[in-house]
């Protein structure tokens, strides 16, 4: 489960950075998993506090646009698909 949580922090840290035109800040972000369901209908999912921008290295804070779930949400299918066929290829 931990992969779970590092692929909604990078899914996170992408998104800004397309939001700020290529920013190199971090967001800040606090990530939980959150399980529901039993063995056969278990749903795993992530709980997620982010702030509204980035900071940057000198202690400034940018601003980012509202959140578009939609990109978001394709960023972190193409995050967990692209990790999945890494772990897949290393085990082959």
């Amino acid at each position: 489960m931990p992969e779970l949580i590092h692929s909604g922090w990078e899914s996170l840290k992408l998104y800004f950075k397309e939001s700020l035109a290529g920013n190199k800040a971090v967001p800040g972000a606090v990530i939980a998993i959150q399980t529901f369901g039993d063995f056969t209908g278990f749903i795993p999912h992530l709980h997620v506090l982010t702030s509204d921008g980035c900071f940057h290295a000198s202690g400034l804070f940018t601003v980012a646009p509202a959140f578009d779930k939609k990109t978001l949400e394709k960023i972190f299918v193409n995050v967990n698909l692209t990790s999945s066929s890494q772990d897949f290829q290393a085990v082959a």
